[in-house]
Order: C-alpha cells, then sequence, then structure tokens
C-alpha cells in the first residue's frame, strides 16, 4: 500500500521517473516495403503523473503502448521501465 500513498499524496523528489524513452523509432518490416511508424519519439513519464496517448488511426498509439509494456521492442533508441515494488 506504500507505493498507493506515494502516487495519492504526491512524489518524493528522490523518486525515479517511471518510463523514460529517447530516440525511440519503431519499422514494420524491412526495405523500402517496410514502414517506419514511430519516429525519434522522446518521453518521460514520472512517479505519480498521469498521460494520454492521443492521436489518429495508425498513428503508432499501440505500437508505442506496446513497447513501454515491454511486449514489444523498439527498432532503434532507448527504453527504460522502472521497478515497482
Amino acid at each position: 500500500m506504500d507505493g498507493i500513498e506515494n502516487v495519492t499524496h504526491g512524489t518524493p523528489a528522490t523518486a525515479p521517473d517511471l518510463v523514460e524513452l529517447k530516440g525511440v523509432q519503431k519499422r514494420h518490416g524491412q526495405g523500402l516495403s517496410g514502414m517506419h511508424v514511430l519516429h525519434d519519439i522522446n518521453l518521460t513519464v514520472a512517479h505519480g503523473e498521469m498521460v494520454a496517448i492521443c492521436g489518429a488511426c495508425g498513428s503508432g498509439k499501440t505500437s508505442l503502448l506496446n513497447i513501454i509494456g515491454m511486449l514489444d521492442t523498439a527498432s532503434e533508441g532507448s527504453v527504460i521501465v522502472a521497478r515497482l515494488l
């Protein structure tokens, strides 16, 4: 329950970011027929922060969420997801 209390009552200054993406790119397929769906995405989500991901159909929202949720990997860039205990 401590984690829930921290989110509800504020974030300590020393809390690590929950998600950090740097230069993330995602391509489906290879060569000229491949499709580039994420282009140089940089995103930081701090502990206790609420984020909405919006965009048009086919803009890469699901690809981004799959990468953040570790269901898929980025073609390039770094993805850091903090461990919560």
